[in-house]
């Protein structure tokens, strides 16, 4: 069997953490977890992290290394995409989840309703801002909670988001304000306050309000970057417009360990040459498609040799042994003396008499 069929593999899905602090924590796996290589792919504010190892208890390292690094941003292991695990989280935590307006229902639909379980959580805008008689109360109601103070269209759908929550009886709603470029998320309950976030359409905003939805569900802090705003209260002016364009990175790493200091490193000229092969074109990755990374099939469970017996088990086989004796013997007294265990001296020949003080038993054998 090759080397490469002995080594093992998982992807690791990451949303919401900058792209340079992921890869700084996967430089950071000592030699020692015996990873053959780590590989990083970002695009729009997810982070896939394919590793490979010898051995289970390497993966096992570095994904719990992931997730105390990024304990709100590592969401799923393999092929459960950021769609299926907001849909898996709304359910555990029995919340319900309706858009407050169109702009947030085509964000969120079309990425939920291939889930069948989605029907469970969401109502597809069925009885929310779609219905013919919530639709309307939903909008006069965010008019009258509008207008009890003053704001500019964030404000409207923080008053939206409480509406909505309010007439379709639901414990989570998301809301959108489209800018030029790029929107402003919003998600909320029917009280205390909502959580704000700006991005750009380059960012995917459907994939960003997904994981605002998640985190509000499950009681996880939310990225860096999304705000916190009480109902009601003043928004900050930059909070109500896009913020600086992000600058293009990269948008894939590759990290492989280096050879341990006791391997012999040929020199360069005497490295074989390989076969070229072709760069994976980034373009063609697209998170919520789920298409998973390239990874060695997992290798067959090793089989272990059977463990020897203990000394111990046959001590505690020969108790057992004289327990069930002695109760036997008990049965068998109970039985021939109707109940009566006092009798059981007189029924087997036995006579009890005191001398010097200390008690005897004598036995009598009939002839």
């Amino acid at each position: 069997m090759s080397e490469e069929a002995k080594q093992i593999g998982c992807v690791l899905r990451i949303f919401g953490a900058p792209q340079m602090a992921v890869q700084q924590a996967v430089a950071g796996f000592p030699a020692g977890w015996n990873l053959c290589r780590v590989r990083c792919m970002s695009r729009g504010g997810e982070t896939l992290v394919a590793l490979t190892a010898e051995d289970k208890a390497g993966l096992t390292r570095a994904e719990q290394s992931l997730r105390t690094c990024f304990p709100g941003d590592l969401y799923a292991q393999g092929d459960t995409d950021l769609a299926a695990c907001t849909v898996r989280t709304l359910e555990q935590h029995k919340q319900l989840l309706v858009c407050a307006d169109a702009a947030a229902g085509a964000l969120v639909e079309p990425r939920l309703e291939a889930i069948a379980a989605a029907e469970k959580i969401f109502d597809f805008g069925s009885e929310s801002y779609t219905h013919p008689q919530r639709g309307p109360r939903i909008r006069e109601l965010a008019e009258k909670i509008a207008a009890k103070t003053e704001g500019g269209p964030v404000h409207q759908a923080a008053a939206r988001l409480r509406a909505a929550c309010r007439v379709a009886e639901a414990d989570l709603a998301a809301a959108c304000v489209e800018k030029e470029g790029g929107a402003l998320l919003l998600v909320g309950g029917r009280k205390n306050g909502y959580w704000l976030r700006a991005v750009w359409e380059s960012e995917n905003p459907g994939l960003w309000l997904l994981d605002m939805i998640r985190r509000a569900a499950a009681g996880l802090p939310q990225a860096q970057g999304t705000r916190w705003v009480k109902y009601g209260a003043d928004l900050p002016e930059e909070l109500s417009h896009l913020p600086q364009r992000p600058v293009d990175a990269p948008e894939q790493g590759e990290k492989t360990p280096a050879p341990a200091a006791s391997e012999e490193t040929p020199a360069e000229g005497d490295k074989p040459s390989e076969p070229s092969k072709e760069a994976p074109n980034p373009e063609a990755w697209v998170p919520e498609r789920n298409e998973p990374l390239p990874r060695p099939d997992p290798a067959p469970a090793a089989v272990e040799p059977p463990k020897k017996g203990s000394g111990r088990k046959w001590l505690g086989r020969l108790l057992v042994l004289l327990l069930l004796v002695v109760m036997a013997a008990l049965g068998a007294a109970w039985y021939y003396t109707g109940g009566d265990l006092t009798a059981l001296p007189e029924l087997l020949g036995i006579k009890e008499f005191s001398l010097s003080g200390a008690s005897l038993m004598e036995i009598f054998f009939i002839r």
